[in-house]
């Protein structure tokens, strides 16, 4: 009934088994916590460096238009004195 091949291939299924299952078996408490907070100081570090940039191209942009507009607002007033005058 039970020949050396069956025994064989539920042998090798077990082995493949307990390989597979102690690759995918849970890290320890320690390793879990470290992998988690190493992962949420890389988060925490790119959103910093995003939200740096941003506030940078921010404030270039804030200046470029505030530049702009202290001209348009010079020549209107330019414009309304010769007017006026």
């Amino acid at each position: 009934m039970c020949s050396i091949d069956n025994l064989l291939s539920f042998a090798g299924g077990v082995g493949c088994g307990l390989g597979i299952a102690l690759a995918l078996a849970p890290k320890s408490g320690n390793e879990m916590r470290s992998l988690i907070a190493n992962g949420a100081r890389g988060c925490k570090d790119q959103v910093q460096r995003q939200a740096t940039e941003r506030l940078h191209k921010g404030q270039d942009q804030l200046q470029r238009h505030s530049t702009g507009l202290k001209q348009a607002v010079k020549a209107c007033f330019q414009t309304y004195q010769s007017n006026v005058a």
